[in-house]
């Protein structure tokens, strides 16, 4: 007998490893923004 296999986004975030992929994932996306700001602020600092 099949069982029915959910498929929405409530069963995804219940994978238990999930969130601390989320949460990494959402730092890397800071941190390369603040390389962009770094880079500009540098450049004023030195120009």
């Amino acid at each position: 007998m099949n069982h029915p296999v959910d498929r929405s986004y409530r069963a995804l975030l219940r994978v238990p490893t999930l969130a601390r992929v989320l949460l990494s994932m959402q730092i890397a996306r800071v941190a390369q923004s603040m390389v962009g700001v770094a880079l500009v602020l540098f450049t004023l600092d030195r120009f």
